[in-house]
C-alpha cells in the first residue's frame, strides 16, 4: 500500500513539475508578446517620421529623430521573439537611412535578414519582408559601393521567381521584376558601364509597357531618371531630354520632392548642352522659386540654381568657362562633406559632368577613370 502512494506521490509531483513548466512557457510567450506590441506600438509612433517622410534635409530634424528613437535604446525595449527583432532591427534601419548612416543600416537590415531566414519562405507575409529587406541591403550596398555585394543580393531576388508562393502571386512577381531591373541598370550607371546599360534599354521599355498602369509613380520616376542618365553619359543629349520631359510632364508633382528637383537639375544641364538657354532661365526661376517656398533647398541645389542663374549664359571663352567651372566645383565639393548634401547627388554625378567641362573631356571617360580609382582603393 506504500508503495502504491509513493507512485501516486511521484505522478502528482511530476504533473506539478509539468504544470509548473508550461506556466512559465506561458509567462514567457506572453512577455515576447508584450515586447513584440511595444516594440510595434512605437513604431506607430514612428511611422510619419521615419517611414513616411523619405526625405531628411537638415541635421535640425535628425535631433528630432533621436529623441523619437531613444525608447528602442532601453533594455525594457530589448527585442525577445524573433518576430519582436524583425520589427526591432526594420526600425532601427529605417532610422540609419533616414540620418543617411548606410554603413549601419546595412548591418540592420542584415540582422533583420537572418531574422527572417529562421522562418521558411513559404508565407507571402514573410515573403513580403525578405524581399523588402533584400532591397534595402541593395541600397544601403549601392551607396557604399560594395558592387559585388549588389551582384550577389540581386541574384537572391531573381531566386525568389522560382518560389510556388511567389509563382502563384502575379502582383508580387511583378515587383520583383521590376525592381530587380531598376537595381541592375543602377548598378550598370553606377560602374559606368554604358554599353551594358544600353542594351538594357529595350527590356525596361518592354517591361513598362507591359507594367503601364500598374506602377507606382515613385518607381516610374526613378526608371525615368534613369534612362534619363544613360543617354546623357552617353552624350545623347536629346534622347535624354525625352526621357526627362516624360518625368516631368506625366508624373510632375505627383512625385517626391527630391525627384521633382533632381529632374529639373538634369534638365537644366541637358538645356546648357543643347543651348537652350532660355528655357534654362525659365525652370531656374521656376525651380528657386518653389524650393524657396516650402523652404527646403539644399545648400548644394542652391549651388547649382545660382550658376545657371548668370554664369554660364554669360561667359564667352573656353578658359572663362573652366575658370566658373572651378569655382562651381570647389563650392559643390566643400558642401559635400555634409551627408545630407551628399545624399542630393546620390542620383545625380555633377561632380564628375563638371570635371568633364574644366577637363574638355567626354563624361564617360571622365566616369570610368572614377569607378577605376574606385577598384584601386577596394584593393
Amino acid at each position: 500500500m506504500l508503495e502504491l502512494f509513493d507512485i501516486e506521490d511521484e505522478k502528482i509531483n511530476k504533473s506539478l513539475e509539468e504544470a509548473e513548466c508550461i506556466n512559465m512557457e506561458r509567462a514567457a510567450i506572453i512577455n515576447k508578446i508584450k515586447n513584440l506590441n511595444e516594440i510595434a506600438k512605437l513604431r506607430v509612433q514612428l511611422k510619419e517620421n521615419i517611414f513616411d517622410n523619405l526625405s531628411l534635409r537638415s541635421s535640425i530634424k535628425e535631433k528630432d529623430l533621436n529623441r523619437l528613437i531613444t525608447p528602442l535604446e532601453l533594455k525594457k525595449n530589448s527585442p525577445i521573439s524573433t518576430k519582436a527583432k524583425i520589427e526591432y532591427h526594420n526600425i532601427k534601419g529605417a532610422y540609419y537611412f533616414k540620418i543617411k548612416n548606410y554603413e549601419k543600416a546595412l548591418a540592420q537590415m542584415k540582422m533583420k535578414l537572418n531574422c527572417i531566414e529562421h522562418f521558411p519562405l513559404t508565407n507571402l507575409s514573410i515573403l513580403r519582408k525578405y524581399f523588402g529587406t533584400i532591397t534595402n541591403i541593395i541600397t544601403a550596398q549601392s551607396v557604399l559601393s560594395l558592387f559585388n555585394d549588389v551582384t550577389i543580393s540581386i541574384e537572391k531576388l531573381n531566386k525568389l521567381m522560382v518560389n510556388d508562393v511567389v509563382i502563384k502571386n502575379i502582383p508580387f512577381q511583378k515587383m520583383i521584376i521590376l525592381q530587380q531591373l531598376l537595381f541592375r541598370i543602377k548598378l550598370h550607371v553606377a560602374k559606368a558601364e554604358l554599353e551594358e546599360a544600353l542594351k538594357l534599354i529595350p527590356e525596361i521599355e518592354s517591361t513598362l509597357k507591359k507594367y503601364q498602369g500598374s506602377i507606382s509613380i515613385e518607381v516610374k520616376s526613378t526608371f525615368y531618371i534613369y534612362l534619363g542618365y544613360i543617354y546623357f553619359m552617353a552624350e545623347d543629349f536629346k534622347k535624354a531630354l525625352v526621357w526627362m520631359n516624360r518625368l516631368e510632364n506625366e508624373i510632375g508633382s505627383s512625385t517626391r520632392q527630391d525627384i521633382q528637383t533632381l529632374c529639373r537639375l538634369q534638365l537644366m544641364i541637358l538645356y546648357y548642352e543643347l543651348g537652350y538657354d532660355e528655357l534654362i532661365g525659365y525652370l531656374q526661376r521656376a525651380t528657386s522659386h518653389s524650393l524657396i517656398k516650402k523652404g527646403e533647398m539644399y545648400k548644394t541645389e542652391a549651388a547649382i540654381l545660382g550658376f545657371f542663374k548668370k554664369e554660364p549664359r554669360n561667359s564667352n571663352s573656353q578658359k572663362e568657362l573652366t575658370t566658373i567651372f572651378r569655382k562651381l566645383k570647389v563650392r559643390i565639393t566643400a558642401l559635400l562633406v555634409d551627408p545630407f548634401e551628399a545624399n542630393m547627388l546620390n542620383s545625380l554625378d555633377i561632380i564628375s559632368w563638371i570635371d568633364s567641362k574644366i577637363e574638355n573631356r567626354r563624361l564617360i571617360e571622365v566616369l570610368r577613370e572614377k569607378e577605376q580609382r574606385r577598384i584601386a582603393k577596394q584593393k
